[in-house]
């Protein structure tokens, strides 16, 4: 007699695994394609809370009003109930994303985006659960939030996967990895490798597998991880199981049964149980074997799961059909059919079906068979419709996300493009703005330089002016002494003839000497402060060619006795003439210096 295929549910990512049927000639693993779902439900905290706790979480929820407080609590909720009860999950994490995006509380409004992007990945809505992972990535990406923006790749990942894009799928599950390593973030390392192990055993290279299962295994020890530990020791059954060692497949189910009952999730439980009598029936140890079905059957009937019910029931059948119990086999595989037809699961019945067209055939009762022959032909029918139905929902998702990643990269590059031209227009702005500040710095140096050089020659002008000054008033003083001696020698001669000569003489040299140095002062006066008289004729046009040169004169900062010594005039001729000018220059007061005023025109 043929025996029947087994059935068995992998628990790669998690205890939790929504099992699908297995279609005739094939030892299923195809359940894990389902199971990430709940990979990242398990990842956040060491141990799940007992009733108790739960409990006292919500009571405390009703009297926190505050959205700092009350976002908290939500969010712990979320966190408990997402694995286990997805739907109650998803109104705490509805309410801590409003809290969160009314108040900007950033950091919990993303880790309510992923927990919402993972409830709709366990309800298998992918598209809002790529679309949630999204906006958490951008949002994260943001605000700088590196561990929040590496579960969301790890979600869209997951994601991909379960699409068969398994490229996309590892190209994220390694970029998350990654950025997990530079935070040192262990629990987020421990997650990443599980789900790069989890593509590595669907391509079924189960080696590699294997060896990212042992790593993510190795870090939730050493972290005392209890879900991660738990997700391990499952990973590590599977890849156990599916070389036919069932002896270590078994030791590992059973240490995942210890955290799940330490966690109280007893959803899990169930599945595990289920495996371990799958593996017991191969290896022949019947007793082993009934007493964990029935273990699965209790917890699964106690929690209402009831499609893993069936599957249990349908391991039962497996274990009647082996031990030669024909009537229990029908009646267990009754069972399964039974459930798997009041809440249509075509795959149960597909695998139930499948089994009593085998017994039915090889006990010769070709009716019962040919029946059972037509409702698999029924089930396998619909199944793959559904399947076909899943695909094209799949591609067009698939179709939808790489049209909208085309348009993020065109925006992307848009952005970058824009950035990108910011910089150089703020680079050349600033080349600009040296180079007009140094051209500017050059102009004012210039006009430093060139001020300078007029000072100096100003300067150099001013100390040649009074050096000439000095000049015409020795010149002056020689001549006058002349004067002088010639009037004595006029005095001292007897000839009238003489003296009319020598006083002619003295008369003339006097005059010319006069009229000379004047011309050469004025000329020299001129060449250093041409515009002193344009000045001050502008300001004061009734000055006299007189008072023009005495303010010539005490522009220079000359004494009246240097000013006597100059013009030939008397001291008090001079002093008499400032006193007439300071009126023309219309100086009453006496606390206002002649010279310091002219020297202002």
């Amino acid at each position: 007699m043929e025996e029947m295929k087994k059935r068995r549910t992998a628990c790669v990512s998690s205890p939790k695994n929504q099992p699908v049927s297995m279609l005739p000639g094939f030892k299923v693993w195809i359940g894990v394609s389902v199971v990430l779902s709940l990979v990242f439900a398990l990842c956040r905290v060491t141990y799940g809370m007992n009733e108790n706790e739960r409990i006292a979480l919500k009571q405390a929820l009703m009297y926190r009003f505050r959205p700092a407080e009350r976002v908290v609590i939500l969010m712990q909720l979320s966190d408990e109930f997402l694995a286990s009860a997805p739907e109650e999950a998803l109104s705490y994490t509805n309410e801590a994303l409003q809290i969160s995006s009314e108040n900007k509380f950033y950091e919990t409004e993303v880790k309510a985006l992923t927990n919402k992007a993972e409830i709709y990945q366990i309800k298998s809505d992918l598209s809002n659960s790529i679309d949630l992972a999204m906006q958490a990535k951008e949002l994260a990406g943001k605000h700088h939030l590196k561990t929040q923006y590496a579960r969301a790749i790890l979600i869209i990942s997951n994601c991909y996967r379960q699409l068969n894009e398994y490229k996309k799928s590892s190209e994220l599950g390694f970029e998350a990895l990654e950025i997990y390593e530079k935070l040192n973030d262990q629990k987020g390392i421990c997650d990443a490798l599980a789900a790069i192990g989890i593509f590595y055993h669907e391509q079924r290279q189960n080696e590699k597998a294997y060896s990212y299962f042992s790593r993510s295994l190795e870090i939730a020890l050493q972290n005392n991880y209890a879900r991660g530990i738990s997700r391990g020791y499952n990973n590590l059954a599977v890849i156990f199981a599916s070389k036919n060692d069932y002896e270590n497949s078994i030791e590992y189910t059973k240490k995942a049964v210890d955290i799940n009952m330490q966690s109280g999730l007893k959803q899990w439980l169930g599945i595990n149980y289920n495996n371990i009598a799958e593996d017991y029936l191969d290896l022949k140890r019947y007793d082993s074997a009934f007493h964990y079905i029935e273990k699965a059957i209790a917890v699964n009937r106690e929690i209402n799961n009831l499609f893993n019910l069936a599957n249990s029931y349908t391991t039962l059948s497996r274990f009647y059909r082996i031990t030669a119990n024909e009537t229990q086999f029908i009646a267990a595989t009754r069972t399964a059919m039974e459930i798997g037809y009041q809440n249509n699961f075509k795959d149960v019945l597909l695998n139930t079906s499948n089994n009593l067209q085998q017994y039915y055939f090889e006990s010769g009762q070709t009716d019962s068979a040919y029946k059972y022959k037509s409702l698999q032909y029924l089930y396998r029918d619909s199944l793959f419709a559904e399947n076909s139905l899943t695909r094209m929902s799949q591609l067009e998702l698939l179709h939808k996300l790489e049209s909208e990643e085309q348009v993020m990269k065109i925006q992307q590059q848009r952005k970058d493009f824009s950035r990108t031209l910011v910089i150089i227009l703020l680079i050349a702005g600033i080349v600009v703005a040296s180079l007009l500040v140094v051209r500017f710095q050059m102009k004012v140096r210039y006009a430093r330089l060139e001020e300078q050089k007029l000072k100096d020659e100003l300067e150099f002008k001013n100390k040649e002016l009074a050096a000439n000054v000095m000049s015409l008033l020795k010149k002056n003083e020689m001549l006058a002494d002349i004067t002088e001696r010639l009037s004595k020698l006029e005095k001292e001669t007897n000839n009238q003839e003489n003296r009319t000569l020598i006083h002619k003489i003295a008369y003339d040299i006097e005059n010319i000497s006069q009229e000379n140095i004047w011309e050469e002062f004025e000329l020299r006066f001129k060449n250093v402060h041409g515009e002193f008289y344009e000045k001050l004729l502008k300001s004061y046009p009734d000055l006299s060619p007189n008072e023009q040169r005495l303010c010539a004169f005490l522009r220079l900062n000359l004494t009246t006795k240097e000013i006597s010594n100059i013009s030939g005039q008397s001291q008090r001729a001079i002093e008499m003439a400032r006193f007439r000018l300071r009126k023309k220059l219309g100086i009453e007061s006496p606390d206002v210096n002649l010279v310091t005023f002219i020297s202002k025109i």
